[in-house]
């Protein structure tokens, strides 16, 4: 029904009572309203609410207007709303809903809406997609990487007006495209041409992933296409390639450019081109060496001139021309790049220990004990990232025989890899009976214990092969900060707690001092504390959580195998489900190639970090950017709970970044009541009520920083419970605060709120941290008035029908009285004269 007032036929006793809002005609609370069937949770086949069951929308009113208003009801922004008719998310089924809308309203309640049933059918179900990314080209230039822009907005492709063009709105085009930002170069006045069609204005802070992302205006009015605006974007590593070499690390140098592959011409080949190739695929340049007249085989196909300082970062950086007419496929360019040899300490006890393996030639040798010494094994240990203080060299196949080719290495202990050490065969000297190993000195091993979260619990060492408790006579912010940020955690919110607050442990005792700075434990100052100190002193802390979850988890995984921590993450992705999966891994961040990495492997880490595995789904060649560090190779079966369960093995041999994998999860996140999506720019924050009597009342816990949350109720007052009825879809007009743990005390920790009223959700207001001043005996819980209930309807009935008696009553004494006076006579007049 419209929400406007009485119509011009009405009688004034039904404005009088709509006015008095006893009348259905004046305005609904709002429907609750759900997306069934689409791709992400921000499309879907459009289903409201009505009178206890789920109806469909008929597609003949179902235009943008009605498509932005459902979208603006569920917490999305409406500038570019896609609307969907003809069943395209698939038929419903039950009854169907006509509605019309002028746009503005905040929900569909307050428009008009009708039954469809006897003029649709569910092949005419409505449809609507809250947040589609449009697609974007280059268009008119040189290379695939450069161009006019130009986005599939509307169904037609627009262009984009230089009034804000700049190197944010450049950045944020390469991004989305998938090249590389760092020397993104934005172009103006129809740099590539005009172009033709609409024209939109676009805004970027430079770190949107899309230009969905940015301020997109329609500017047809203001700018021509004399405007158009165009980018020239940086290729990435995947762009340049070593053909017909004996190792990955060398070959003949080709380009992607224009569309086809392109060989270097070697008259433009100097040292300084070869290093620019080298780097650019990621190989040292210290000992770099350009190979001409066509040393790793002709090529085909068109020939380009390079020139280049040595200083570029990528071969687009230089100056490339085409020399097709001057140099012929004998002259093709190839490079021989200074490989890095993987290193891997195999069949040890520890990662830190094992059999010394190197990757050379393709194939894993064997290092021979011969010269095998403690600058020998120290370099090993620097290259895998190990501390060298404590290394032990071992012989004689300590960690059994290995197999394959067998090298021979001198080095001085001062190289940073064995790459720059004496590397000999051995073969005809050495027997993998003199395979030689290394103990490593392994960062100490860390774990939390006992918490309700794996960011917080009693701080565990592994100490001298033992599990050591931390005393709290040093424990202070700058320890715990250590702690968090060796095992991945955020240090933000980071809590040092002692006496034991996580329960006491058992084994030795150590102190530690820290100055905060450090990435380890093993940075800091060790030394006993048996002597000084008792279990009941033993140190905990809370690390601020990076992971974000949208439930309460059936229970937190321990992210375990054996003695190390596994904790995961997903990078650079547009929202807290999605992005680059990187594991903390040998005290660092290691992303993950995606040559084994498939649904099972993205099912793994979505389960992990706690989100639905139904809808999931994996990316590759760093669909999310590319990371940095080591790289490892994971296969799941899929049923594990955390990847530690899974195989992992080095992939930095194997893998280079442009592979690493990435995952979007399936959103467990319901858009009808009663969870709603309550998103902000830091997480997703869900409310519940819990233990009350109904659905609709009961104690307010809030997820937040991974865990619920009680509310205090110091601030507790009518406008926050109003808040929090209407995250869940309740009406707002008779909401009940509570207050001294009404629905009884809950857990966990407490925070304070403070809103103004009219906040759709509790992550709009002033939120803090409650645990100092408040205790659960102060839990706030709500009584929330249900949208639509009999009982509602019985009261208002009841209320129409009483002041309609009551009017009524009024009317008739009105006109008994102006009868009685009627039949009154008047007074006889006396006249003087």
């Amino acid at each position: 029904m419209a929400p406007v007032g009485c119509v011009r036929f009405a009688s004034w006793l039904t404005c009088l009572l709509a006015v008095l809002q006893l009348n259905s005609c004046y305005g609904q609370a709002p429907y609750s309203v759900r997306l069934v069937n689409g791709t992400s949770p921000g499309e879907g086949r459009v289903e409201v609410l009505y009178k206890g069951q789920w109806n469909t929308i008929c597609d003949d009113f179902w235009n943008l207007e009605e498509a932005q208003v459902v979208c603006r009801q569920l917490g999305y922004g409406t500038d570019f709303v896609v609307a969907r008719g003809s069943a395209y998310y698939g038929e419903g089924s039950g009854p169907i809903r006509q509605a019309q809308c002028s746009g503005l309203e905040s929900n569909l309640g307050s428009c008009s809406l009708t039954s469809g049933d006897s003029e649709c059918s569910h092949s005419e179900d409505a449809g609507v997609n809250c947040e589609e990314t449009y697609s974007v080209r280059l268009v008119d230039g040189q290379s695939p990487s450069e161009g006019r822009v130009e986005i599939l907005y509307n169904g037609q492709w627009n262009t984009i007006c230089d009034d804000y063009w700049s190197l944010e709105e450049a950045q944020v085009v390469c991004r989305q495209l998938g090249y590389d930002t760092d020397n993104a170069t934005p172009k103006n006045l129809a740099y590539y041409g005009q172009g033709s069609g609409p024209i939109l204005l676009a805004e970027c802070s430079g770190f949107e992933n899309t230009l969905n992302s940015c301020a997109l205006y329609k500017l047809d009015y203001v700018c021509s296409h004399s405007m158009d605006a165009g980018v020239r974007c940086e290729l990435g590593i995947s762009n340049v390639r070593l053909v017909n070499g004996p190792s990955p690390s060398e070959g003949r140098v080709e380009i992607w450019y224009n569309g086809q592959w392109n060989t270097i011409c070697d008259d433009f080949g100097n040292l300084e081109e070869a290093q620019v190739v080298c780097r650019q695929l990621g190989y040292d340049t210290d000992n770099v060496t350009p190979m001409s007249s066509a040393y790793y085989g002709q090529g085909s196909g068109p020939i380009q001139g390079a020139r280049c300082y040595g200083w570029e970062d990528t071969l687009e950086s230089c100056t490339l021309t085409s020399v097709d007419s001057t140099c012929g496929h004998y002259q093709d360019g190839g490079v021989k790049c200074e490989e890095t040899y993987s290193v891997r300490l195999v069949n040890g006890p520890s990662p830190s220990e094992g059999r010394v393996e190197i990757l050379y030639n393709g194939q894993w040798n064997t290092i021979c004990d011969d010269y095998w010494h403690l600058e020998e094994a120290q370099v090993v240990c620097l290259q895998l990232g190990y501390a060298t203080s404590n290394v032990t060299p071992k012989s004689l196949a300590y960690y059994g025989q290995g197999s394959g080719s067998i090298l021979q290495v001198q080095c001085s202990g001062l190289e940073n890899t064995l790459n720059s050490c004496i590397l000999s065969s051995g073969d005809y000297v050495c027997s993998h009976s003199e395979d030689a190993g290394v103990k490593c000195e392994a960062p100490y091993s860390v774990r939390l214990v006992n918490g309700p979260s794996p960011n917080e619990g009693r701080i565990e060492i592994l100490y001298n092969d033992e599990w050591n408790t931390i005393c709290d006579d040093y424990w202070n912010l700058e320890e715990a900060e250590v702690v968090c940020r060796q095992l991945g955690y955020s240090t933000d919110n980071v809590v040092a707690r002692s006496s034991a607050y996580y329960g006491q442990g058992s084994g030795p005792i150590q102190q530690v001092r820290c100055s905060g700075w450090e990435e380890t434990l093993e940075s800091c100052t060790l030394t006993s504390g048996d002597s000084l100190c008792r279990h009941y002193e033993d140190a905990g802390v809370r690390c601020g959580s990076d992971i974000f979850t949208t439930y309460d988890p059936f229970q937190w995984p321990t992210t375990t195998t054996g003695d190390e921590i596994y904790n995961i993450r997903l990078m650079n992705g547009p929202s807290p489900r999605e992005g680059r999966v990187e594991m903390f891994y040998n005290g660092r961040w290691n992303t993950i190639c995606d040559d084994s990495f498939n649904l099972e492997e993205a099912q793994v880490v979505c389960r992990q970090l706690g989100y639905d595995t139904d809808n999931v789904t994996p990316r590759g060649s760093a669909y999310y950017g590319e990371g940095s560090g080591s790289i490892r190779l994971v296969q799941c079966s899929g049923w594990e709970y955390t990847l530690g369960s899974c195989s992992l093995t080095s992939g930095d041999s194997v893998c280079r970044h442009y592979e690493d994998a990435g995952v979007r999860c399936g959103s467990d996140i319901i858009t009808a009541i009663p969870w709603q999506p309550t998103t902000t720019s830091d997480g997703i924050y869900n409310v519940r009520l819990m233990d009350g009597q109904s659905p609709r009342e009961g104690r307010v816990e809030m997820f937040y920083n991974g865990r619920w949350n009680t509310i205090c109720d110091d601030y507790w007052n009518l406008e926050e419970a109003q808040v929090a009825c209407r995250q869940l879809g309740y009406s707002t007009d008779n909401v009940v605060p509570r207050s001294y743990a009404y629905y009884g005390e809950g857990s966990g920790p407490i925070q304070q709120v403070q809103c103004y009223g009219w906040e759709y959700t509790l992550d709009h207001c002033t939120l803090s941290s409650g645990d100092s001043v408040c205790s659960h005996s102060e839990d706030a819980g709500v009584e929330c008035v249900p949208t639509y209930s009999t009982s509602s309807r019985v009261i208002g009935m009841m209320s129409f029908v009483g002041v309609s008696l009551f009017i009524l009553t009024l009317i008739a004494m009105v006109a008994v009285l102006y009868t009685c006076r009627k039949r009154q006579k008047p007074t006889p007049v006396t006249v003087v004269l």
